[in-house]
């Protein structure tokens, strides 16, 4: 018989406090740069909560139904293709130049 494994609620407890930290900080913050540039000042927060968030959710809830042994064999090929992803922020037309 197998064991379902418990949820650690404290890990999910700091992970919330943490996110709704974060989208205050960028509520508060980018108020008045989001004005300036866009005529809304939610513009950052709604981006971040739609582009950030709930994909993030989304891909937590699959994530954590993927097995721990099938993360294991595959976590070398995903290693890889994380580090080929963040190189590719320098490639131009690829990543976003600031400025």
């Amino acid at each position: 018989m197998k064991k379902n494994p418990s949820i650690d609620y404290i890990l999910l407890y700091i992970v919330g406090i943490l996110i709704i930290f974060g989208i205050v900080m960028i509520a508060t913050v980018s108020v008045p740069l989001s004005l300036e540039k866009f005529g809304n000042t939610w513009h950052y927060l709604v981006h971040q909560i739609l582009l950030g968030l709930v994909p993030g959710i989304f891909l937590a809830i699959l994530f954590s139904k993927i097995r721990l042994p099938v993360l294991r064999k595959y976590s070398p090929v995903l290693l890889l293709l994380n580090l080929i992803a963040l190189i590719l922020v320098f490639a131009p037309h690829i990543g976003v130049l600031l400025g």
